[in-house]
């Protein structure tokens, strides 16, 4: 059987015949020789061979079994002399010659940094070093022209002036600022070159630690006048005065319920497109991240109270037009905790540094700032589990604090633990019952006597509300049609001409479950939900079709605005004429309720309805009453008044 093996010289595989095994052979691609290696069975036992291996005569180390050359000498066995240096070469190793590349690349390395070395030292020095004195800087004089600038062009000017030397000049326009409230601002431009002061002021106190506590003497005579007043807040906040918390933190919540009411405003007006109304709302924002900046300074410190300060403020703002529930707070306050050097870019420590704020006010704060806490935890979806450890908190609290906070707490445990303590769920914290108070304790102390601190507080009531035109206006024709019939009708007729439509209130109006129904009301919902073909109502209408309890009319007037919904749709499921019945014809003729009312309905169904109630589906009806039907129901179309 041919034997498949591999030159030793160029590793070309060659195919040698059974009778060449073990004989010299010479390799057609490179010429070298060697000895065609036998078949694994003609090779003998390992244990045979041990100790009878052959041994180079040069260098005396032991030969592989049917070896042609020495790996240690390079020598052949056959001849007993040295290989050729092309063949030797070939076979050495490749990684000899990258170990080789390395060494002689990491010796360049070296020689090169030597030469360079050996340069730069025995290169001559031609200049001595001699240091620069910065040149005296009129620190004064530029300190005089920002305060005293007459317009904004000298102004800039100064800035220009002061650009690159700011922190050297700081204590002059610290010490001119001083002096310049010696005497009242005259005018917009004294007030600007003041604020462009306290600004740097502000910049630069960093690196002025020692005087400090001066600048904060200035700014809090700059605090007394009305358009420093803000600015002075910032600029000892930012300076890490404790002192100004609580006026910083009115001043914060101010400009969040200034801004909410702007949002509301913009949303009931549908004005979020115009451009004014951006700018307005983008001042609003400025305004809140500037206040902002001040309370992040100084929440850096623990020992300060910031976050515990604004979070009792939760409860305050429910009456808050545009607050709705407290969530719109309660999400300011989470991004007011993230840290100062926060950016555009996702960092973990973003999220994480509000939730440990949070924590720790729930840790130590007031009965209100802790169950403000909790609720603000519960407003990220990924800390809710956090939030329900405070939970355990709060329940230790509930006996021991006053009877507003018991109301708050047990609220907030409801929302927290997904729990109802009374018969349904309250929408306000301060809707909570004593009973509600008395079951929450139960639960967080199983076995313990209820404490309840009454009297309870009332319910807030709002004090103002925005509200559109169109809401105005409907507020005063559903006046009007609860008035009685004669003022009815013209309201009805106003409803339709104002493009009011099919609100809630209309569909209030037609709740089958009214004891006693306000009929002038009743009538006009009807036609109001005809006209605006409000499908939505068709379960309502089939109850006061059948609704033996009430006038023929009403049924009637739900059943013709049935079959008006069926000529929309070309199909008469509610068999609209058969069986028509208006009843005492004198009510309608006296206008309680008026003809029109049918006459409105008949005309929204268009041709298709008319032309039934001609047809033989209303054969039972009267043919006074058809007559009468036909002729209100072209009137309306036309708008003719009788």
């Amino acid at each position: 059987m041919p034997l498949r093996i591999r030159c030793p010289h160029c590793r070309h595989v060659l195919v040698v015949g059974d009778k060449s095994a073990g004989l010299r052979t010479t390799c057609p691609d490179c010429g070298g020789a060697f000895n065609a290696p036998l078949p694994s069975a003609a090779v003998p036992e390992a244990t045979d061979l041990h100790g009878t291996l052959a041994r180079c005569p040069r260098c005396g180390a032991e030969v592989a079994p049917l070896g042609d050359y020495c790996r240690h000498c390079f020598t052949d066995l056959v001849d007993g002399r040295r290989l050729s240096w092309k063949r030797r070469l070939r076979l050495v190793p490749a990684r000899f010659w990258v170990l080789v590349a390395c060494g002689v690349l990491a010796l360049a390395v070296l020689i090169s940094v030597g030469v360079a070395v050996y340069r730069i030292r025995a290169r001559p020095v031609t200049t001595t070093f001699a240091p620069t004195t910065p040149e005296p800087l009129p620190a004064p004089e530029l300190a005089d022209e920002l305060l005293n600038a007459t317009d904004a062009a000298q102004r800039t000017a100064a800035l220009q002036r002061l650009a690159g030397v700011e922190m050297r000049a700081a204590s002059a326009i610290a010490d001119a600022l001083r002096a310049s409230l010696d005497h009242p601002a005259a005018g917009p431009q004294a007030v600007g070159n003041r604020l462009a002061a306290i600004d740097l002021l502000v910049r630069h106190g960093a690196s002025h630690s020692a005087a400090v506590a001066s600048w904060l003497e200035t700014l809090a005579r700059c605090q007394q006048e009305p358009g420093l007043r803000e600015a002075a807040l910032q600029a000892r906040a930012i300076l890490g005065d404790a002192r100004v918390l609580d006026d910083l933190a009115r001043t914060w919540l101010d400009e969040l319920q200034r801004l909410m009411f702007l949002i509301r405003l913009v949303e009931v007006a549908h004005a979020d497109r115009e451009p004014a109304a951006g700018l307005v709302l983008a001042r609003g924002q400025m305004e809140l991240t500037r206040c902002a900046d001040g309370l992040r300074r100084l929440g850096q410190d623990p020992d300060n109270l910031v976050f515990e300060r604004l979070a009792e403020a939760y409860w305050e703002s429910w009456c808050w037009l545009g607050q709705g529930p407290g969530n719109s707070l309660l999400t300011a306050l989470f991004a007011l905790a993230k840290p100062l050097d926060s950016t555009l870019t996702f960092k973990p420590e973003d999220i994480r540094a509000p939730r440990d704020v949070m924590k720790r006010v729930a840790q130590r704060g007031s009965p209100a700032a802790r169950a403000a806490a909790g609720m603000a935890l519960y407003n990220v979806p990924q800390y809710r589990s956090a939030s329900q450890q405070v939970c355990d908190t709060l329940g230790e609290l509930l006996p021991t604090c006053d009877g507003v906070d018991q109301q708050r707490l047990t609220w907030v445990l409801a929302q927290l633990r997904g729990k109802l303590f009374g018969p349904v769920a309250r929408r306000n914290p301060l809707d909570v019952t004593t009973a509600e108070i008395a079951a929450a304790e139960q639960w967080a102390h199983p076995g313990m006597a209820p404490v309840c601190q009454e009297p309870y507080p009332t319910p807030p009531v709002f004090t103002y509300r925005a509200v559109t035109a169109e809401r105005q206006l409907e507020q005063e024709l559903l006046r009007a049609l609860q008035d009685g019939w004669s003022p009815a009708l013209p309201a009805l007729e106003r409803w339709l001409a104002g493009g009011l439509g099919s609100t809630p209130r209309i569909h209030a109006l037609l709740s089958p479950g009214q004891r006693q129904p306000d009929y002038p009301a009743v009538a006009a919902a009807l036609v109001i939900a005809a006209v605006r073909d409000d499908e939505a109502l068709r379960p309502q209408l089939e109850l006061w079709r059948e609704a033996t309890d009430q006038p023929p009319w009403v049924r009637a007037l739900a059943y013709t605005v049935l079959g008006r919904f069926d000529a929309r749709t070309g199909h008469w499921s509610s068999g609209w004429p058969a069986g028509l019945d208006v009843g005492d014809t004198t009510l309608l003729d006296r206008g309680t309720p008026d003809w029109d009312h049918f006459g409105r309905v008949l005309a929204a169904g268009g041709p298709t309805m008319l032309q039934r109630l001609r047809g033989g589906n209303a054969a039972t009806l009267p043919a006074g009453v058809r007559s009468r039907l036909l002729e209100a129901a072209d009137r309306c179309a036309r708008g003719v008044r009788p």
